[in-house]
């Protein structure tokens, strides 16, 4: 617990974690991060409704490894079309 707490205080004092968090691919992550959060039970509703695989106990783990790309993937896709054309506008709008 104690490590964990040294590492977060570096992180707020203002430490870049040797320019990790300054990388342009996950400063966009951040900004696309509240449309991912919404939007993952979406997707993960319809791919599993659509491939019928609404049991996941009787899924070959093979199976749902190669799966999980695709659904990353959507995730990812949808996340940015969905803050690209209804986030971001009104962020705009509310300053």
């Amino acid at each position: 617990m104690l490590l964990i707490g040294m590492i977060f205080f570096i992180i707020v004092s203002g430490n870049n974690i040797f320019g990790i968090l300054d990388n342009v691919g996950l400063k966009f992550l951040g900004e696309i991060s509240y449309s991912i959060y919404l939007s993952h039970g979406l997707v993960l509703f319809l791919v599993f409704t659509q491939f019928s695989l609404l049991s996941l106990k009787d899924l070959n783990i093979y199976y749902y490894i190669c799966l999980l790309p695709m659904i990353f993937t959507l995730v990812y896709i949808f996340s940015i079309a969905t803050y690209t054309y209804i986030e971001k506008p009104f962020l705009y709008k509310s300053k």
